[in-house]
């Protein structure tokens, strides 16, 4: 599914403001969907504009999430779901269209480091894991290129990579497969997440160890819950700074919901699969949207800084598997 690029900001605003809100609106960088900041009776707010191949069952499958959160922990600080319809646009195409609150606060990715903000980030994973544990799952959850416990799908995009990236995110699914996916095969599933990166988490400026936001439900899956966890790890790993707060980012997750063995033996195999898929597919998408390639690599040479490093790395910080 390729970026949506057919619509223009005067039929975004049209959009927002057959959903009651009316005001101009800014693009904001996303994957594939159109996303905008939208300024309507002086307050600012979130418009939605999902790819017109999106499912309407997926969309609300994201938004009841949403919704979920928002009464089972209203603490937890994600999006409020404020309006949502299917509209038509000018190209002849139906969309699933929707409003959220905005949230304040400044983006992880620039505001990263310290014990206290990994606890802080351990403690509201935990919470919005356990708040999403009784949330009934779709009959046939939908397909994310992201999800981690079916990484082996990935591996036709390799034959399409540079080969250096391709060798690289191939030995780590052969690990994968081999030692990693037998132990999560039996693991509870649940729905997560699925993608607390850098990106998708607002801090206090002023304040970084204060969460202020997790958006961006776009990758929202069932699975294990430890896929979740290795997600927003994998990206704690990339730097040694970083890397030396992972213990207080687990303790503070484990206080709230504590880890079984069998789910601290397959973590660090979990976090470098998800580097590999970073890193594979990253490169095959930017290979096809060259013009947003600067958003689709954001991560890509940490994740292969990290898994060059070798085992060394991630045995400092878990000890052996």
């Amino acid at each position: 599914m390729t970026r949506e690029t057919t619509l223009t900001p005067q039929m975004a605003e049209q959009a927002a403001a057959r959903l009651g809100l009316a005001g101009p609106v800014e693009l904001l960088a996303s994957e594939r969907d159109l996303t905008y900041r939208l300024l309507s009776g002086g307050h600012g707010y979130v418009l939605k504009i999902c790819h017109a191949e999106e499912a309407p069952w997926v969309v609300a499958f994201q938004l009841g999430a949403l919704r979920h959160l928002a009464q089972r922990a209203p603490g937890v600080p994600v999006p409020r779901v404020l309006a949502h319809a299917r509209l038509g646009y000018e190209d002849g195409l139906e969309r699933e269209t929707y409003v959220l609150s905005w949230l304040d606060g400044a983006l992880l990715s620039r505001h990263r480091g310290g014990r206290a903000q990994a606890a802080a980030l351990g403690t509201v994973m935990a919470r919005m894991c356990r708040a999403l544990e009784d949330l009934p799952p779709p009959p046939a959850p939908p397909a994310q290129l992201w999800d981690v416990a079916q990484a082996l799908q990935i591996r036709p995009l390799l034959a399409e990579i540079e080969p250096g990236p391709a060798r690289l995110a191939g030995a780590v699914l052969d690990e994968f497969e081999a030692r990693i996916k037998p132990v999560l095969d039996a693991l509870p599933r649940q729905v997560i997440h699925n993608d607390c990166n850098p990106h998708n988490v607002f801090v206090d400026p002023a304040a970084p160890a204060r969460i202020t936001g997790i958006i961006d439900f776009g990758d929202l899956t069932v699975a294990p819950r430890m896929c979740d966890l290795a997600v927003g790890l994998s990206y704690q790993m990339q730097t040694a700074e970083l890397r030396a707060t992972i213990p207080a980012w687990l303790a503070a997750y484990e206080a709230v919901a504590p880890l079984h063995p069998g789910e601290r033996a397959v973590l660090a195999g979990l976090i470098r699969t998800r580097m590999a898929m970073t890193v594979a597919i990253s490169s095959w998408r930017a290979a096809r949207a060259p013009e947003n390639a600067a958003y689709l690599l954001r991560y890509r040479a940490g994740a292969m800084a990290c898994l060059e490093a070798g085992d060394g790395i991630f045995a400092g910080v878990f000890g052996d598997e």
